[in-house]
């Protein structure tokens, strides 16, 4: 997998400002996303055809909800900005940077970011570390807070370690 420190500093400098440091950066996909994956390739393959794949789609919805109910979002909320997706999140000296990112075929790229938030808006974090994908739990001062899977893949804990994230579990 990519360093995404690396990358982000070479392929999004320009949306630094002048004197801020990037600290860390990694992918990070939807909480449950990597539940919903699972089941939705164990029950589509199970059963097989159009109805295994709508019973596998209503089963990965299923864990989507579930795992993503138990965050505060409300609308307009700081913790609702942050996609439900996938991205690449850059933290640094001043800023929780949420860029967009785009899997291709053949490249992948990372896209202007979509979501910038003022490091002192963020009150709080922690990091659970799990077999298939790892959780950020991520706290704001509007009281909102949200969960991102980190896939096991992209060295979450060497990014927690990094930045000293409380862990959890």
């Amino acid at each position: 997998m990519p360093d995404w420190t690396a990358r982000v500093a070479k392929d999004r400098a320009g949306d630094l400002a002048p004197g801020e440091e990037l600290r860390a950066a990694i992918y990070f996909q939807g909480r449950g996303s990597a539940m919903g994956q699972i089941t939705f390739g164990l029950a589509s393959g199970i059963v097989g055809g159009a109805v295994g794949n709508r019973i596998a789609v209503d089963k990965r919805n299923e864990i989507l909800g579930r795992s993503r109910s138990a965050f505060h979002t409300p609308e307009g909320s700081i913790a609702a900005r942050v996609p439900d997706d996938k991205g690449v999140l850059a933290v640094t000296t001043a800023r929780l940077i949420v860029f967009g990112y785009k899997q291709g075929m053949f490249s992948t790229k990372v896209e202007a970011p979509v979501v910038d938030i003022p490091i002192e808006r963020l009150v709080g974090w922690s990091y659970t570390s799990g077999k298939v994908a790892s959780v950020l739990n991520l706290a704001f001062d509007d009281e909102s807070d949200v969960g991102v899977e980190l896939p096991r893949a992209n060295r979450p804990d060497r990014f927690a370690e990094q930045l000293a994230i409380p862990t959890t579990g």
